[in-house]
């Protein structure tokens, strides 16, 4: 905890008799729940603390589906209302209604992943969870609410599923004031999707890399360079006709280009050098 100086000093190790490594750990965000915690590890238990007293006050243990080894428990999300989901390496999603009521009940199951479920997020209304892992899917869960007058209790369904990584994903995480999520993983790139739309949308990626522009616009629009791998293409956007062709080296691909803001003079580069020509258009300056 932050002492008077702003310092960070060391208040207690939480031991228990648990196997083997703690692999995932979530704070409670509730009010009045500042001090409980909870802990997934590769025992395949779910442990609840409270932090104050260093002591485990409740235990779920997830299933082992008939194999000798217990899951690992990758992942935790944790709401308000003490309902707490689970992503483990069976490739389930556990949701677990830790509330003193509870008594760590077992709410639903769902098995959407082909592989283990390494990342968990809540929206920020909480009335939905995704979750991600090896299998690079990306899926939603949504809350439904139910009609007591009817006998019908809420309840949480899967919904939708995105591919937008190409390997493992190993992170989720909103933005935007919690108007997006965001995953990243193995492939090093960074995916969005709309919360509020999420099963309609298609995932916007953002490579790691920078790259060079390659297209060019000059004289307010009345000329478009258009850089390719060997050779350059000059467009008029207001004819939709080709003005002009360059071809260099075949050998040798085109590093960068660059159009003047007058559409006069046109610059690239290869290997071999840099190279700048003039160009002259006809009196309509559609045809260079």
């Amino acid at each position: 905890h932050a002492g008077a100086t702003g310092v960070l000093d060391f208040k207690r190790t939480l031991r228990s008799n648990a196997e083997g490594r703690i692999l995932s750990v979530k704070w409670h965000p509730g009010q009045g729940h500042n001090d409980i915690l909870f802990t997934g590890g590769m025992d395949g238990l779910i442990r609840k603390w409270n932090a104050s007293s260093g002591n485990v006050v409740q235990q779920i243990a997830t299933e082992s589906y008939g194999k000798s080894d217990a899951p690992c428990i990758w992942s935790l999300v944790v709401l308000r209302n003490s309902t707490v989901f689970s992503g483990d390496s069976e490739g389930h999603i556990h949701v677990w209604d830790t509330s003193d009521s509870g008594m760590g009940q077992l709410i639903a199951s769902f098995h959407e992943h082909g592989a283990d479920v390494t990342t968990l997020v809540a929206s920020r209304d909480e009335t939905a969870v995704f979750g991600s892992g090896i299998d690079s899917r990306v899926a939603m869960l949504r809350h439904v609410k139910g009609d007591e007058a009817e006998g019908r209790p809420d309840k949480w369904v899967y919904t939708y599923s995105h591919r937008p990584h190409s390997h493992d994903v190993r992170s989720l995480a909103l933005a935007d004031n919690g108007k997006l999520l965001v995953s990243g993983g193995n492939d090093t790139q960074l995916a969005y999707l709309p919360v509020e739309g999420f099963s309609r949308a298609r995932p916007v990626k953002v490579s790691p890399f920078l790259h060079r522009p390659l297209v060019h616009v000059a004289n307010s629009g009345a000329q478009v360079l258009v850089q390719h791998s060997f050779h350059l293409e000059l467009w008029s956007p207001r004819t939709q006709e080709l003005l002009l062709t360059m071809r260099f080296n075949e050998r040798l691909a085109i590093r960068t280009s660059s159009l003047s803001p007058d559409g006069t003079l046109l610059a690239c580069s290869d290997d071999n050098g840099l190279k700048v020509f003039q160009l002259r258009y006809r009196q309509e300056r559609d045809d260079a």
